[in-house]
């Protein structure tokens, strides 16, 4: 059976008043909040303890190798690639463990710093080569003063 002519249209037309009369009533499309998802918070969680470690957003984008913009979007709770994520991920952990025992510049100074537990590299180039495991153990050495 065909619809008379005109028919969608009067009824496009309808359901777009009708849309328009709701967003009027409620306040508009920007009074509905919505809840961020599960995994945009982790996300967000990882950038804020990521972010414990370096002064600005454009030194933890120097670490990581990103734009600075890169860490704006992170910051919102956007993905990062896969590399990405991880290296954050391994970074919040890493700057979470520092901010236990040290302020902020010295968190970073210590991530940049050489250090002899990881005969002499880097923390932080160790832990872009995926070794935050030692870097943790490094911490943890000379936070509890041993030796090597």
């Amino acid at each position: 059976m065909r619809s008379k002519p005109g028919y969608r249209l009067r009824r496009s037309v309808r359901t777009r008043e009708t849309a328009e009369r709701a967003l009027r009533e409620t306040g508009g499309p920007e009074s509905v909040a919505v809840a961020p998802s599960a995994a945009q918070t982790i996300r967000r969680a990882q950038y804020l303890m990521a972010r414990k470690a370096f002064p600005t957003d454009a030194s933890l984008a120097d670490a990581v190798g990103v734009h600075r913009s890169q860490i704006t979007r992170w910051k919102a709770g956007d993905p990062a690639s896969a590399e990405n994520a991880w290296l954050l991920r391994d970074l919040a952990l890493a700057a979470e463990t520092l901010s236990e025992h040290f302020g902020p510049a010295a968190s970073n100074a210590w991530l940049h710093g050489h250090s002899p537990e990881l005969n002499g590299e880097a923390p932080l180039d160790a832990i872009r080569g995926g070794r935050v495991a030692e870097v943790l153990m490094a911490l943890q050495a000379q936070v509890g003063g041993a030796f090597f």
